[in-house]
């Protein structure tokens, strides 16, 4: 482990206070013992904060949990985030799964893998490929939203909602109570209670007795 003033560095296994920082880097397994703050951290490994962090780009490959809130404009996770407290980012490029237990509010999510969020996901634009463990969420609210399910070696992911609610929605694999939009299109493989849609409706499903409930508002 070596560090000065200004960054972090941990290469195979150490313990460094929290702080304010330049750089923060762990490959192999590190802990970060307090609140931090950087301008750019990438993990390789295993990371554990103890504390809320705050980033302008943060990079994970492998596994990081924050005990506490967690902020980053540009995140890109390859692995498991455990955030115990609410997720904000500008934008989330997500290969694997991430769990929040408060809200999680995020620009852009694109990429294939998951979530597990206890409170709502408030985002601009969702492009997500499920794949990995269920997903699930009390509410997601944004512009566009596109939930697919296409992985041709694994079994299908699945999305689990009380309420969507968007401008443009697209869902496969979806249980829901509600989903709510301008413009609404449901493709295979879900199961939902009240299809609420102002300009178009469209069901790809072959299925459609699965859509219990379908209004024009």
């Amino acid at each position: 482990m070596s560090a000065n003033s200004k960054s972090i560095k941990i290469t195979g296994e150490g313990v460094y206070d929290g702080g304010s920082y330049d750089h923060v880097k762990v490959i192999g397994k590190g802990t970060i013992t307090g609140d931090i703050e950087a301008s750019m951290a990438k993990f390789v490994g295993e990371a554990s904060v103890q504390g809320p962090a705050t980033f302008n780009q943060c990079s994970l490959v492998g596994k990081a949990d924050v005990n506490g809130n967690f902020i980053s404009d540009q995140l890109k996770v390859a692995g498991d985030l455990f955030v115990d407290g609410s997720l904000k980012a500008d934008r989330l490029q997500l290969k694997g799964f991430v769990t929040t237990y408060n809200h999680m509010q995020v620009e852009t999510i694109n990429g294939r893998g998951g979530f597990s969020v206890d409170g709502r996901v408030k985002v601009k634009n969702l492009m997500l490929n499920l794949q990995v463990a269920l997903s699930r969420a009390k509410e997601i609210s944004g512009e566009s939203i596109s939930v697919k399910s296409r992985c041709f070696f694994r079994k299908p992911g699945l999305l689990e909602v009380d309420v969507v609610e968007g401008q443009r929605i697209y869902l496969e694999n979806t249980t829901a109570k509600i989903v709510k939009g301008k413009e609404v299109e449901i493709g295979p493989g879900c199961q939902i209670d009240v299809v609420e849609y102002e300009e178009s409706y469209h069901c790809k499903s072959k299925n459609s007795d699965q859509i219990k409930e379908v209004y024009r508002i």
